[in-house]
C-alpha cells in the first residue's frame, strides 16, 4: 500500500498553469456597451472554451484564464451587434474592443432547460429532468442525480462526503434529521436541487473562514406550500398495514413537518429521524455495557428481514424571529417491537486449534425513545449566536433465546437511558478579528440490568457447580462540561486562531452480581468505580487562504489528567500527561473543474471509563471479564489526498480518495476463548501496533442525450493488527475489495430501467488460517407505463454469498401495479412482495478472531394495497 500511497500523491496535479488576467471595456461608438457575451479560446479553435465573461453596466469585463497557450482569441457575441474576434498574447493586459451594430435573425428554436448548471460556487440540478414517472419523493430523485448517493440510511454525500446542510428554501429545519422530508416531500413540489460547494452556514464568517463542506438547498416551486404526505395501506399476511399522515408548511417565515407514522412491514421508519450531521454540537451518546447478543443483520435492504411494528410521532418546526434570528423546535417519540430469528456458526482460530460453535437465535427488542431539541439561532454578518437545550429519555428493553448443542438460554436485558444537554456558540466581530464563545454540558444516566438463565461461567461464578441463573446490575453516571474562548485574527489573506479551553468529565460505574437471586458480597464481583478527567488546552490555527488555495496548520497543546478510583477494591490510577496534536489541511483548486485535497494529522488519545473495571463485569452470556490496566493510550498517525472532478457542463462528476492510518496503542488485549464459544477478557500493558490503508473511488456521469446516468463505486481496504488469543500473539490481516457499478436509464416515456451489480471480497489471515469471502449482488428494477395512469414495477433481486465452506444463493421478486385516476393526485398500488417466498439469507463476515456464517430469517411473501395522496 505504500506504493499506492507514493502513486496517488506523484500524480496529485499540482503543477502551475500560465495564469493571466486579460481586463478591458466595450464600445459603440465611444459609448459603454453591457450585457455583452465575451469568450476566450485558443487560436484557430473556437469550440474549446478557456473562459468567459459578461460585460458590466460601464462596458468593462474581466477574464481569468489558467492555460500554458502562448496566445489566445477574445470573440464577443450578441444579438445585437457584430462578433469580434481579437488575437492576443497570453498574458496579464488590459484590451478595449470597438462593436458594430449588425441584427442576427434567430431561428425558430425549442428552449429546454439544462438537467445541471452552475451558478458561482452553486450547481443546480433541474429536478423534472431527473424524475421518473414512478418516483415520489426528492429522496428518489436525488438518488438519481450524479455526483449525489443515497445511503440505505438515509444519509446522503456528495462526491464521497456527506453534506454538512440540508436546507429547504434557505432553512435548516431538521439539524440534520433530513430524512423525514427527503422520504415524504414529494418531488412535484420542488424545483431545483442546489448543491453549495465550499459552504460556510455561519454569514459572519463566510469571507474570512475557508470550508470545504458541501450542502444542499432544496429550492420549491412556491414561496408559500403545503406538501407533504398521506397513506394507507393493508395487506397480509399476516395482517399488514402501513400508515403515513405528513403534512409539511414552508413560507419565509416558517416552516413546519409534522408527522405520524406507523407499519409493520419492515420499513425501519425511524430512520427518518437518525442525525446525519457532524456536528459541534453533539450530545454524549448513550453507553451500553449490557445487553443480549443480537443477530448480525444480512446486506441486503432491511425492509426484506425487518420483522417489526413501530409507531413514529415527530413535530419539527422553526419560526424566524427577524430576518436573522430563528426559534426551533424539533420532537420525536418511537415505539418500535421487533423480532430476530436466525442462526450462528462461529469458527474460532486459535493458535493452537480451531472452535467452532453453532446457535438458534431468537431475538425480541422492544425500542421506546423520547427526543426533544430546543434551539436559537441569531445568523448574521454581525454576530452568530446558536443555543440548543436537549432532552433524550428511553425505556429500551430486549429478550433472547439461545439453543445451542448443550443448552438453551434465556436472556433479558432492560437498557433505559435519560439525558440532558445544552450547546451555546456565540461569535462576536471586533472590526475584521473575532472572539468565539463554546460551551457543552451535559448529564446522563443509564441504570442497566441483565438476567441469564440458566447461570453460565460456573467455574468463575459458583465454584463450577451449574446453578440456576445470573444476574448483572450496573449504573453508569456521567456528567462533562467543556468550555473554550477562541480568537481570530485576520490580515489580507492570512488568519490566526487563538483557542483555550478546559474540558471536565466525571463518570461513576456501579455495578453488582446475582446469583439465584442472591447478591454476591465479594468485592471481586462489583464495581464502585470513580472517573474524573481534567484538560485544560492551548490551540493555535494559522490560516493562509485565497481563492485557488486554502492552507491551514493547527498545533494544540493540551495537559490531560485522569484519575480513576475504587475505593471497595483499593484500586488506584492516575495520568498526567502533555501531549501535542498538530494537524495539516491544504486544499487547491487546480482548475475550474479539479480540485485538490491534502491532510496528514497526529493524534493522541485516550480510552474511555467502560475500558477499566476492576471487578467482574459480565456484559452479555459469552463475555466475563476483570479489565485491571492503566489507561489506555492511543497514537494515530494519518494522512488522506482527495482529488475532485466536477463538470456540470458535461454532467462529470468523480473523486478518488486515498488515506493511510498509524496506531500504536499501549493496550493489547487478550480473549481467552473456551470449548464452548465463551470468552473471558483480560489485557496487558503491551505495544500493540496496527494500520489501514483505504483507496476508493466514486464516479457519475448523465448522457441526456440517452437519458441515462452511469454510476461506479471502487473501493480497497487492507487493515493489519495484533491481538493475543489465549495467551498467544496472533496477527490478524484482512483485504477487501469492492465494485459497483450503477445504471440508471430514464430516455422512454414508456419504461424506466435501473440495475446495480456489487462485487466484494473479504479475505482475513489468522493464525497461519486463511479464510476468504466472496458476495455477487445483482439489483435490478423496470418500470413499464402501458397507458397514462398505469404502470407495471417488476424488481429483482439476486444475492449470492461464497466461503470456503458453502455457497448460498437467493433470489427476491417484487411485482407491483400502480394506478393513478385522471383528475385526481391519488395513487393506487397493489404490490406483491418477496413472490418466490424465500424463507432465509445466508451471509458470511468476519472479526479479529473469527469467521462468522449468518443465517437470518426474512419475510414470507406478502400482498399490500395502498392508496397515496400527496398533500399539495
Amino acid at each position: 500500500m505504500n506504493k499506492i500511497a507514493i502513486l496517488i500523491l506523484l500524480l496529485q496535479p499540482f503543477c502551475v498553469l500560465g495564469q493571466s488576467t486579460i481586463k478591458g471595456k466595450l464600445f459603440h461608438n465611444k459609448k459603454e456597451v453591457s450585457g455583452i457575451c465575451v469568450l476566450a479560446h485558443p487560436a484557430g479553435n473556437k469550440n474549446a472554451l478557456l473562459a468567459f465573461a459578461i460585460s458590466q453596466l460601464d462596458g468593462s469585463f474581466q477574464l481569468q484564464l489558467k492555460t500554458s497557450l502562448d496566445s489566445l482569441c477574445i470573440t464577443t457575441s450578441s444579438v445585437n451587434y457584430a462578433d469580434t474576434s481579437l488575437f492576443i498574447c497570453n498574458k496579464n493586459q488590459t484590451i478595449n474592443l470597438d462593436l458594430k451594430s449588425e441584427i442576427h435573425d434567430l431561428k425558430e428554436v425549442l428552449v429546454k432547460a439544462d438537467p445541471i448548471f452552475r451558478k458561482k460556487d452553486t450547481i443546480v440540478y433541474n429536478v423534472g429532468s431527473f424524475a421518473k414517472a414512478n418516483d415520489r419523493s426528492i429522496g428518489d430523485v436525488i438518488n438519481k442525480l450524479p455526483g449525489f448517493e443515497v445511503e440505505r440510511n438515509g444519509s446522503i454525500s456528495y462526491q464521497g462526503k456527506k453534506i454538512e446542510k440540508y436546507y429547504i428554501e434557505g432553512l435548516d429545519l431538521l439539524e440534520g434529521r433530513y430524512g423525514i422530508a427527503n422520504r415524504n416531500l414529494s418531488h412535484k413540489a420542488v424545483r431545483t436541487v442546489e448543491v453549495l460547494e465550499n459552504h460556510q452556514p455561519i454569514k459572519l464568517l463566510d469571507t474570512l473562514v475557508f470550508s470545504d463542506k458541501t450542502s444542499i438547498n432544496i429550492r420549491l416551486k412556491k414561496k408559500l406550500s403545503v406538501a407533504g404526505k398521506a397513506k394507507l395501506g393493508i395487506g397480509a399476511k399476516p395482517l399488514l398495514w402501513d400508515a403515513n399522515l405528513t403534512p409539511m408548511f414552508f413560507n419565509k417565515k416558517q416552516q413546519a413537518i409534522v408527522s405520524y407514522q406507523s407499519n409493520n412491514i419492515g420499513d425501519d421508519i425511524a430512520e427518518q429521524l437518525l442525525p446525519h450531521y457532524f456536528s459541534e454540537m453533539k450530545n454524549e451518546p448513550k453507553e451500553e455495557l449490557l445487553g443480549i447478543i443480537a443477530l448480525s443483520p444480512p446486506a441486503i435492504a432491511k425492509n426484506r428481514y425487518l420483522d417489526n411494528n413501530i409507531h413514529l410521532l415527530t413535530y419539527n418546526h422553526i419560526l424566524k424571529l427577524n430576518q436573522d434570528a430563528s426559534l426551533k423546535i424539533n420532537t420525536s417519540y418511537v415505539n418500535d417491537y421487533q423480532q430476530q430469528q436466525g442462526a450462528i456458526q462461529n469458527n474460532y482460530y486459535l493458535p493452537a486449534d480451531t472452535i467452532s460453535t453453532y446457535e438458534v437465535t431468537k431475538n425480541n427488542l422492544s425500542l421506546n425513545r423520547f427526543n426533544s431539541d430546543l434551539i436559537y439561532t441569531n445568523n448574521s454578518k454581525q454576530r452568530y449566536i446558536k443555543d440548543k437545550l436537549s432532552w433524550s429519555k428511553h425505556w429500551d428493553k430486549s429478550r433472547g433465546n439461545v439453543q445451542n448443542e448443550n443448552s438453551a438460554i434465556q436472556q433479558f436485558a432492560k437498557t433505559p437511558f435519560n439525558a440532558l444537554n445544552n450547546h451555546l456558540k456565540w461569535i462576536l466581530p471586533i472590526n475584521r478579528n473575532l472572539v468565539t464563545i463554546k460551551s457543552d454540558v451535559s448529564y446522563n444516566k443509564t441504570p442497566q440490568s441483565l438476567d441469564i438463565k440458566p447461570g453460565v461461567f460456573q467455574e468463575t461464578l459458583n465454584g463450577s457447580e451449574n446453578y440456576d441463573d445470573v444476574q448483572q446490575h450496573i449504573t453508569l453516571q456521567n456528567f462533562t462540561s467543556k468550555n473554550s474562548l477562541s480568537f481570530t485574527l485576520n490580515k489580507k489573506s492570512w488568519s490566526f486562531d487563538n483557542e483555550i479551553g478546559i474540558e471536565y468529565q466525571n463518570k461513576q460505574l456501579l455495578s453488582f452480581m446475582e446469583i439465584n437471586n442472591k447478591k454476591k458480597e465479594e468485592n471481586q464481583f462489583r464495581n464502585n468505580l470513580r472517573w474524573k478527567y481534567f484538560s485544560s488546552y492551548f490551540t493555535e490555527n494559522f490560516r493562509y487562504e485565497t481563492p485557488n488555495l486554502n492552507i491551514s496548520l493547527e498545533i494544540p497543546i493540551r495537559q490531560v489528567n485522569y484519575k480513576i478510583n475504587d475505593h471497595a477494591l483499593q484500586k488506584t490510577e492516575a495520568l498526567s500527561k502533555i501531549i501535542l496534536n498538530p494537524g495539516f489541511y491544504l486544499n487547491y483548486k487546480i482548475s475550474g473543474y479539479f480540485t485538490s485535497d491534502v491532510s496528514a494529522s497526529y493524534i493522541n488519545t485516550f480510552g474511555s471509563s467502560t475500558d477499566i473495571h476492576y471487578g467482574y463485569l459480565m456484559s452479555n452470556y459469552r463475555s466475563l471479564s476483570i479489565r485491571d490496566i492503566p489507561i489506555e493510550e492511543r497514537e494515530n498517525c494519518s494522512y488522506s489526498t482527495q482529488i475532485k472532478y466536477t463538470n456540470p457542463i458535461s454532467c462529470w462528476f468523480a473523486s478518488i480518495h486515498f488515506n493511510q492510518t498509524y496506531t500504536t496503542q499501549n493496550i493489547l488485549l487478550d480473549q481467552s476463548i473456551t470449548p464452548d464459544g465463551s470468552s473471558k477478557i483480560s489485557a496487558s500493558l503491551q505495544d500493540n501496533n496496527s494500520q489501514r490503508s483505504l483507496l476508493f473511488f466514486k464516479g457519475s456521469k448523465l448522457f441526456s442525450e440517452f437519458g441515462t446516468t452511469i454510476f461506479f463505486n471502487a473501493r480497497y481496504q487492507y487493515t493489519q493488527s495484533s491481538l493475543l488469543s489465549n495467551a498467544v500473539l496472533t496477527k490478524v490481516k484482512n483485504d477487501f475489495y469492492l465494485l459497483e457499478p450503477r445504471l440508471s436509464i430514464s430516455k422512454f416515456t414508456w419504461m424506466s430501467f435501473d440495475y446495480k451489480y456489487q462485487y466484494s471480497q473479504n479475505q482475513q489471515h489468522i493464525s497461519g488460517s486463511i479464510s476468504k469471502f466472496i458476495n455477487n449482488n445483482h439489483l435490478f428494477n423496470l418500470d413499464i407505463f402501458p397507458v397514462s395512469g398505469h404502470s407495471i414495477g417488476l424488481e429483482l433481486e439476486y444475492y449470492s454469498s461464497k466461503s470456503d465452506y458453502s455457497n448460498n444463493k437467493t433470489n427476491f421478486a417484487n411485482i407491483k401495479y400502480t394506478w393513478k385516476p385522471k383528475h385526481t393526485k391519488m395513487i393506487f398500488e397493489l404490490k406483491c412482495y418477496n413472490l418466490f417466498d424465500d424463507k432465509r439469507i445466508t451471509s458470511y463476515y468476519s472479526n479479529s478472531i473469527a469467521s462468522i456464517e449468518n443465517s437470518y430469517r426474512i419475510r414470507p411473501r406478502q400482498i399490500m394495497i395502498s392508496l397515496d395522496f400527496p398533500l399539495q
